[in-house]
């Protein structure tokens, strides 16, 4: 949400268009009305999940953000120019923009002029060239010969204050100032480099080379950035931020700062805001920060303020920040205190993060709750071990095809025998090990040659039945694989859980957890038996009953799956009722459309002079007064109608909410030990 609070409306409506009104019930309702927020913001929050540093302060250690806007006065030169601007604004009729709204005109010419005298005359030239208006060629001649910029002159005199302070705090000599114009960078770069300073500079314009990061870091004190370098920058190494150009989005302004005031930030970050209270541009620009401050923070909240106090220079401006900085070591003892005050509180929010953990992966992985570079590569190398065990499985037999066991290679002959349906390989080697090969050829468990092998495996199928014989059993058993679907009749979602089941020679029933120990052994040897099933047979094949079908009980999973389709049951009802007060608030605004119409042809009426005039007003009148009548008689009907065919609906979910459950075999089979016989 950036520019409009219908851009919120547009993002929840892609995702659910039953979640709120109309398009214009909705701008009606919620366009500039904070009373209305709060009711907003319980909708959104079903769809829309923002943490704020406040909620985080208690165990993250972010450090404060201090803005602060200061005003600047314009050199005498800069001042006329200002005046021939405004005196060409008000012109009636500007030759060289015939169509363009005038104060969209005077929003760009003020704010560029805002940004620099170079901007602005660069500006004008390419307006110049193309139609060489005498007011336009006038400021052009104007701005071409101003040399020095009150606005840059300010911000020397700002970084030498600032440096001076931020040394004294501990904190990196180090600025960070954004601007929006190309030509104000190449100005601030020259004046920078001309005052001693060791200046940087990024707009994206030939690549997005990220190695400006570690160059800032260890070489230059100033990176001068266009609003490119807001976006996935992490300079926690920094924290004086410099917003040269205001910009009108508040989330840019945001994104800016927050490049800086970030975990891993071990300074309170300073954010120094120009603004000249006499240009048009910059006084809009801060209204429109403050509006869609207060609309973001209504509805979402925001996560610090980006304005701050107002100065009337900046080196007030720069003096008041930095008393409000603390060093380094006050930030540190701080939020050592912090901790120390919500110890029971982060031990609490640790044990549930755990417990999501542990419920939300597999328990192998849940066990490693610090998910360290090493257990990657050992899982990377597992997973590539029983990719290559899939894949000598899946060719060993097939004519043309190369199983290079050193590299872990898979090399296609003259003519291969066809193995995939529909599908043709792209090249003739994939190797796992081999990392000559081009990207394309690189062999992983994401690549189109595994998603391909497993693809045909459930096309094709497996034999539903077989022998399998593993290192160490204590006794014989029988394992069936089964996948079952739960659903409901009224809930258009499903919830599908697979299982092992077992049972022992002797008769003893193996839960899931055993069932796995023993599939996880090494296979010694095993043998195919029964029927082969796949997706190629569609429905034409059904399996016949096996006895381990009867260890499957459908009533456990329907109880597992209650929990899950009663939350998505429960949203359901939740649309039914919005989608109800939606239409009522729809046959509320009809009325309110017609009062509106009404009063409009009263006030129309009262000054109708002529006689023919005060007759079609009044005919027009009693008609629309007659409109709003019938509409305010069948109101509250309509609207009871509406609450009653709601209640019905809700009604019939309820009480049809029956589960069903579907059962598939994929396979069964008996296991046996090399340390057993049977």
């Amino acid at each position: 949400m950036q520019n409009s609070i219908m851009d919120l409306y547009g993002l929840i409506w892609f995702i659910d268009e039953t979640a709120l009104p109309d398009e214009k019930s909705f701008y009606a309702r919620y366009f500039r009305k904070p009373e209305n927020y709060g009711e907003l913001t319980y909708v959104a929050s079903r769809y829309c999940f923002r943490t704020l540093h406040s909620q985080v302060a208690q165990y993250v250690g972010i450090p404060r953000r201090i803005p602060v806007t200061v005003d600047y006065k314009l050199t005498a030169p800069e001042h006329k120019l200002e005046k021939l601007l405004e005196k060409y604004l008000k012109k009636s009729e500007k030759q060289a923009f015939p169509k363009m709204d005038n104060y969209e005109l005077s929003l760009m010419m003020s704010r560029t002029l805002s940004s620099s005298t170079f901007a602005f005359e660069k500006m004008l030239s390419g307006v110049i060239a193309r139609v060489p208006e005498p007011e336009l060629v006038a400021m052009q001649e104007l701005a071409e010969a101003i040399t020095v910029n009150a606005k840059g002159r300010e911000l020397l005199k700002v970084l030498k204050k600032a440096f001076v302070g931020l040394k004294k705090l501990g904190a990196n000599r180090k600025a960070l100032v954004f601007t929006e114009n190309l030509a104000t960078q190449k100005y601030l770069v020259r004046l920078l480099d001309e005052n001693g300073y060791s200046v940087l500079t990024y707009n994206g314009d030939t690549s997005r080379n990220y190695d400006i990061i570690r160059q800032f870091e260890v070489e230059a004190d100033i990176l001068v950035a266009t609003d490119i370098a807001a976006e996935r920058f992490h300079l926690a190494f920094c924290s004086f931020v410099v917003n040269y150009d205001l910009p009108y989005n508040v989330l840019g302004l945001e994104q800016r700062i927050m490049r800086c005031n970030r975990q891993g930030q071990k300074s309170d970050v300073i954010v120094l805001n120009f603004l000249n209270r006499q240009n048009f541009a910059d006084v809009r620009m801060l209204e429109l920060v403050n509006k869609r401050v207060s609309q973001f923070d209504g509805i979402f909240g925001m996560s610090d303020d980006v304005t701050g106090n107002f100065c009337e220079n900046a080196a007030d401006g720069i003096t008041f920040a930095l008393e409000q900085a603390r060093s380094r070591d006050e930030i540190a003892r701080d939020f050592s205190t912090t901790l120390e005050q919500n110890e029971d509180a982060n031990t609490a929010l640790v044990r549930e993060a755990e417990d999501s953990l542990f419920t939300t992966f597999t328990k192998e992985v849940a066990e490693k709750v610090t998910i360290t570079p090493q257990y990657i590569k050992d899982k990377t190398a597992e997973l590539n071990d029983k990719l290559w065990q899939l894949t000598k499985w899946f060719f060993t037999g097939k004519s043309g095809y190369m199983l290079i066991e050193e590299t872990r290679t898979l090399r296609l002959g003259f003519k291969p025998q066809k193995v995939f349906t529909g599908v043709h390989l792209g090249r003739d080697e994939y190797s796992i090990d081999d990392k000559i090969l081009p990207k394309s050829g690189r062999y992983t468990i994401a690549s189109s040659l595994t998603r391909s092998i497993i693809n045909e495996i459930y096309w094709r199928g497996t034999p539903d039945d077989g022998d399998v014989t593993v290192d160490v059993l204590p006794e014989p058993c029988r394992i069936g694989y089964y996948k079952i679907k739960v659903m409901s009749q009224t809930v258009w979602n499903s919830v599908s859980y697979c299982v092992f089941v077992g049972m022992t020679a002797s008769g003893r029933i193996l839960t899931d957890d055993e069932c796995c120990r023993i599939m996880e052994q090494p296979v010694l040897g095993f043998s195919d038996k029964g029927t082969t099933y796949g997706e190629c047979d569609g429905a034409t094949k059904e399996k016949s009953p096996n006895s381990m079908d009867k260890l499957v009980n459908p009533a456990e999973y329907i109880q597992r799956a209650s929990a899950d389709i009663d939350e998505i049951q429960k949203e359901e009802l939740e649309s039914i009722e919005r989608k109800c007060y939606n239409k009522k608030q729809a046959l509320i605004r009809e009325v309110e459309v017609l009062k509106s119409e009404l009063r409009q042809i009263e006030l129309a009426a009262s000054h109708k002079v002529g006689i023919v005039e005060r007759v079609a007003a009044e005919k027009k009148k009693v008609a629309v007064g007659q409109s709003l009548k019938r509409r305010e008689q069948t109101l509250f009907l309509d609207g009871l109608r509406l609450e009653q065919s709601a209640e019905e609906e809700i009604k019939k979910i309820v009480d049809n909410a029956n589960f069903t459950t579907e059962v598939y075999r994929y396979f069964s089979i008996r296991v046996s030990g090399g340390n057993t016989s049977g």
